[in-house]
């Protein structure tokens, strides 16, 4: 009885790794430079001083360096279903693939959008209208992410993946 060998792993389609590949390197390149901005921008003050830390000015750059974290977040996560994608065939994946990384950046959209937001109410000296701003933003920020998600969903079974980038929040009241 002849051995029963299965059929060789297609050949990695080219311009799906080096598309992933330069994702990849573009998000680990945009990561480290938001989290560089924004660490550089968090204030230093000298509290023997007594100043006090001006925080729309001082927590501005900090905000606009994590955003970019946040789209570098996105842009390696997209360079690895590429990649991950690479050896896989059928327009069932693609598809599905095009879906997931769509659902991904509607999402960074809508943190962009809640950030703007933020410096916004920043920059406002009323605070009972600040909060509006923030809250407004929060409800801005669930309109665009909650079908930015659900775009996923479908995505990541036509694909037959999972969740790359994961985020969770708890709260205890």
């Amino acid at each position: 009885m002849a051995a029963h060998h299965p059929s060789p792993r297609p050949a990695p389609n080219v311009l799906f790794l080096l598309a992933g590949l330069i994702l990849i390197i573009a998000g680990v390149a945009l990561m480290a430079f938001g989290a560089l901005t924004a660490f550089q921008a968090i204030p230093r003050g000298d509290l023997r001083l007594g100043a006090v830390p001006d925080a729309r000015g001082d927590l501005a750059p900090v905000i606009n360096g994590f955003t970019v974290v946040i789209a570098g977040c996105t842009t390696l996560t997209a360079g690895r279903y590429l990649w991950r994608g690479a050896r896989r065939r059928g327009l069932r994946d693609r598809l599905g693939r095009l879906l997931v990384i769509s659902g991904y950046l509607v999402v960074t959209v809508a943190l962009y959008v809640l950030t703007r937001y933020l410096l916004r109410a920043l920059a406002t000296d009323d605070a009972d209208a600040s909060v509006r701003i923030v809250l407004n933003g929060l409800v801005v920020c669930a309109l665009i992410a909650v079908p930015g998600s659900l775009l996923a969903v479908p995505g990541f079974r036509m694909a037959r993946e999972e969740p790359l980038m994961r985020a969770e929040a708890r709260a205890r009241f």
